[in-house]
């Protein structure tokens, strides 16, 4: 009896460990080193925020704004706090899609999908039409 109770704790065990492995909750360090951003769930989706920026302020001294934007009336808001992934919905043991990114580079937003290749390090990819690019993650140490 007692190892069919270990076999079943030790199953149990397991399938919590991948289950966490597969988390993409928590702060990711952008593949330019310039922005840290912050995974969590937004319901049953996952979304991020820019949490950190290499540089915060601009030439001015001022804070980064999303002067990219093509909405004027959201030029003054600030890229620190700024919602870049949202709408991410789990299609896959590891993987996301359906989501939205927004670039504050570029003021574009592109459809994104995500996926976790290994606990510290995440697949970003987003396309416009059929033009795809991808980027790496890691998590900061």
């Amino acid at each position: 009896m007692r190892p069919r109770w270990l076999a079943l704790t030790a199953t149990i065990g397991l399938a919590a460990s991948a289950a966490s492995a597969a988390d993409p909750t928590g702060t990711w360090l952008t593949k330019d080193g310039e922005a840290k951003v912050r995974i969590g769930s937004c319901g049953e989706a996952v979304c991020e925020r820019i949490v950190w920026l290499k540089e915060p302020l601009d030439e001015a001294g001022e804070a980064r704004r999303d002067r990219n934007n093509p909405a004027a009336d959201l030029r003054a808001r600030s890229i620190l706090g700024l919602a870049i992934i949202e709408g991410m919905l789990p299609d896959g043991p590891a993987s996301w899609g359906g989501g939205r990114m927004y670039s504050p580079r570029d003021g574009r937003s592109y459809r994104a999908t995500m996926r976790l290749a290994r606990p510290d390090l995440l697949e970003v990819r987003g396309c416009v039409l059929v033009v795809c690019d991808s980027q790496a993650w890691t998590r900061p140490e």
